[in-house]
């Protein structure tokens, strides 16, 4: 089956998209993991230092980013920590699954390169016969 132009454009160019979108994902799983090594270790280290284990809530990690929360939200209770853990483990199902997404693409066109080679092959072999 013969692939034209058009369709390979369209192939570099998703690609290119799945690749972009990749790479933002993880400079924001970079910057969660980095949020939440900083604030699980300040924890651990007034837990070491005075022995009082202070939740950083994250009403106060968004005040510190500048977000407004209204008040008496589920942000005013919940951990920061599990907040960015369950932020990270969410960027890193999304750049699994854009991974995956982007191998499969890559196989089945690898898979069409074949095709059409082993097509290629078999008219010109029919051609000799024929000839």
């Amino acid at each position: 089956m013969q692939r034209g132009v058009f369709y390979r454009l369209r192939f570099w160019i998703v690609s290119a998209l799945i690749g972009c979108t990749r790479f933002a994902v993880s400079c924001a799983l970079a910057a969660v993991v980095v949020a939440f090594i900083v604030v699980f270790g300040s924890q651990v280290f007034v837990f070491a230092r005075d022995g009082d284990w202070r939740s950083v809530s994250a009403e106060r990690l968004l005040q510190i980013f500048a977000v407004d929360v209204p008040e008496g939200s589920l942000a005013a209770a919940t951990p920061a920590v599990l907040i960015l853990l369950g932020a990270a483990v969410l960027l890193f199902a999304v750049r699994r699954a854009l991974r995956a997404v982007e191998r499969r693409r890559h196989d089945k066109a690898r898979s069409d390169d074949r095709a059409g080679i082993i097509d290629d092959m078999e008219r010109a072999l029919r051609s000799s016969h024929d000839a």
